[in-house]
């Protein structure tokens, strides 16, 4: 790794860094704030000038730290020289480059099915993730009438991990998936130089016969599936009534009705 790409990494470290913190303290804020005027102090506020000021001031080194980043930055002109480039896709790199192969190889074999595994591996770990959040929402005892906020922060509490555990699973596979599809570009070079020397000419093709592939119309039919699903079982518990309500007294409190 080049000095101008481990000054990019550390300042998107940096940055990514101080707003995670920025965002946990102002969730502690609120939580804090919500305990403290159930306790009995309704007309105090919760994100006060002084409060703010106290629990804010420990990230502020780590902002100065970050901004100190971005304008050094921008001074010695380090930037990513990618970032007005079209982003390449491997995907289509390595369908363009397989399908000038005559005959696949080995190596090319052994990529597509260890990308079988990884997908199937990536998205049933995603389905476990998810089983949770479908079992907790399907459950109307979990989401029942009156006081919103305890409602919406157990939500929270309760699916937000989930979320991001599935996000996690998809990421890995991802970059799996990725770094597989580079390996099999890799072998069906080779392959074609192979077929080259041996007088067998590549295979035509098309950039929009590639694109047209029916791993992205699988991957919309599932989403479209699993959004049917959840509307169904939300229609089914009563829980579409519960949101609703919520809305409605949602909009009327923000307008002074309620």
């Amino acid at each position: 790794m080049t000095k101008k790409k481990l000054f990019l990494a550390v300042q998107a470290l940096l940055c990514l860094a101080t707003g995670i913190f920025f965002a946990v303290t102002a969730v502690f804020i609120y939580r804090d704030g919500s305990a403290w005027i159930a306790d009995g102090h309704p007309l105090d506020w919760i994100y006060s000038r002084e409060i703010i000021a106290e629990r804010f001031a420990p990230i502020l080194p780590l902002l100065a730290v970050s901004v100190l980043f971005t304008v050094i930055g921008l001074v010695v002109g380090i930037k990513d020289e990618q970032s007005d480039k079209p982003v390449r896709d491997t995907e289509i790199t390595r369908d363009l480059t397989v399908t000038r192969v005559s005959t696949a190889s080995d190596a090319m074999r052994a990529e597509t099915k260890r990308q079988n595994v990884i997908r199937i591996a990536g998205w049933v770990g995603f389905a476990i993730c998810m089983l949770p959040i479908i079992l907790y929402l399907a459950n109307g005892e979990n989401l029942p009438s009156g006081a919103l906020e305890p409602v919406f922060l157990a939500l929270i509490r309760h699916i937000l991990p989930w979320i991001a555990a599935g996000l996690i699973c998809l990421m890995i596979m991802t970059a799996l998936l990725e770094a597989s599809m580079v390996r099999e570009t890799e072998a069906a070079k080779a392959q074609i130089q192979t077929e080259k020397k041996a007088g067998i000419g590549p295979a035509q093709t098309t950039v929009s016969a590639v694109e047209n592939n029916r791993t992205g119309r699988i991957v919309r039919a599932v989403v479209f599936a699993a959004a049917v699903l959840l509307i169904i079982a939300g229609v089914m518990t009563g829980n579409a009534r519960e949101v609703l309500v919520k809305a409605i007294n949602i909009c009327t409190e923000c307008v002074g009705l309620g």
